[in-house]
């Protein structure tokens, strides 16, 4: 059409023809753009690297819990200008988790202490991250806990650390309190402002957990400082000592539910748990038997063979515990 050898229809666009008509007819088209699902994220952070230090952007990407958080799965930031930046392209509207790592000439990797950075790949936009902020937004928050512990036990403060509702309480995320003096102190990072709220539990050595029966104990992370609490009582100290109200035990080697069975003519050191110092100035011992006699300072000497009580006060608290002399 027109006919052999004879020009055809010139035209331009989008057109169409019916195969008989003289004319072409224009044909209007409407686009649908095609819809954008990802979006470019790009990490821009503030670190001060020693020689040799990568730094890298680790995170879930979106993908959802239970993935490993390696720095081959995240974003090496490149130095620009005064900053380190990266870039990595998520599904849009995923969740974005990071943090930031170090990574040294020998491999090895150091995490920063600030906790986990969150966002939303809503669009291409840029995700800021400061390594100091770790100094800035966290605080250590030290436990000094007065608690009387059978032979094999482990003391543990345990709680949610201001990581709001629905956490587990377990060991695993507590913080265990070892020996120090006269009381069992630990220490962990909180992020600075976030209410703490935690209990003291006891684990022996199969494994089995014992909770302490004081309600749960409340403070702030307004600031670095410590915390003075007992097993006994649901008051804290601010300051880090032990709470004055609290009731006092007597402890020492060999000491197991109040008791302690000790050879004719062989001492025993006793102290008192409870109080800041193990021997407390103030503290007045006595034997109620002839079986054992006791020294101001606590030490036990067996008499004689039999049964006696020792007792200890401290301010107005007191506490006994009962020996048997072989």
């Amino acid at each position: 059409m027109p006919g052999a050898s004879q020009p055809g229809f010139e035209f331009s666009g989008k057109v169409s023809w019916d195969g008989s008509s003289a004319s072409l007819t224009a044909i209007t088209c409407t686009a649908t753009p095609p819809v954008i699902k990802t979006a470019d994220i790009t990490f821009s952070a503030t670190a001060d690297l020693k020689t040799g230090e990568t730094l890298y952007a680790v995170g879930d990407w979106g993908q959802g819990k239970g993935k490993t958080w390696t720095r081959a799965g995240g974003v090496k930031l490149a130095k620009n200008g005064n900053a380190y930046t990266g870039t990595t392209t998520m599904t849009k509207g995923q969740a974005i988790t990071a943090r930031l790592i170090k990574v040294d000439a020998n491999g090895k990797t150091t995490w920063d202490e600030i906790g986990d950075v969150k966002a939303t790949a809503d669009k291409t936009k840029t995700v800021d991250l400061k390594w100091t902020n770790a100094v800035e937004n966290t605080v250590d928050i030290t436990i000094n806990a007065a608690a009387d512990l059978k032979t094999g036990e482990t003391l543990y403060a345990v709680g949610d650390w201001g990581q709001g509702k629905g956490k587990t309480w377990t060991r695993a995320g507590g913080v265990k309190l070892a020996r120090y003096g006269n009381a069992y102190t630990g220490t962990t990072k909180v992020g600075k402002g976030n209410a703490i709220t935690f209990r003291l539990i006891k684990v022996d050595a199969n494994g089995k957990t014992t909770w302490d029966s004081a309600k749960d104990r409340k403070s702030k992370a307004d600031k670095t400082k410590a915390l003075g609490v007992s097993w006994t009582s649901g008051k804290v100290n601010e300051d880090g000592t032990i709470p004055d109200d609290s009731a006092i035990s007597i402890s020492g080697k060999g000491v197991a539910d109040g008791k302690l069975s000790i050879q004719k003519g062989n001492l025993a050191e006793l102290y008192v748990i409870g109080t800041q110092d193990a021997t407390p100035s103030d503290a007045v011992w006595w034997s109620d038997g002839a079986a054992v006699a006791v020294s101001g300072t606590g030490t036990v000497y067996g008499v004689q063979t039999g049964t006696a009580k020792v007792n200890v006060k401290v301010g107005n608290q007191t506490a006994t515990i009962t020996i048997t002399v072989k």
